[in-house]
């Protein structure tokens, strides 16, 4: 997970890093019944965004000598960027809510699958 922290140092962006992810474990049931448990473990990074956040704000660098045929590795045809993807679902644990999905499918019931069980 990557989220945003507004600070005015190092120490107090790392405090409220830390906070925040304390703030974000949370456990509930899935839709199979099972228990989902997300545990804030640490901190992989915290970086500086120089400048305000706007079009064309960078966000993050890295530099690392490569030569030509690396870098033509790296860079990838628009229609394999991920934002153009196609939403699916992970091939993991499911970690969807049961609780909200409840909610969802009492609102609009048509949108709950048929192998939904009550």
């Amino acid at each position: 997970m990557v989220v945003l922290i507004r600070a005015d140092s190092p120490e107090e962006a790392y405090q409220y890093a830390m906070a925040l992810g304390a703030e974000s474990e949370m456990t509930y049931e899935n839709p199979a019944r099972k228990k989902v448990a997300f545990i804030f473990r640490g901190l992989r990074d915290l970086s500086v965004i120089h400048g305000e956040l706007e079009h064309g704000t960078e966000i993050s660098y890295y530099e690392e000598a490569l030569e030509e045929a690396a870098i033509q590795s790296y860079i990838c045809p628009r229609h394999e960027l991920s934002v153009f993807a196609p939403a699916t679902r992970s091939e993991g644990p499911d970690y969807s809510s049961r609780e909200v999905l409840e909610k969802l499918y009492e609102t609009y019931p048509h949108l709950k699958p048929a192998d939904w069980r009550d």
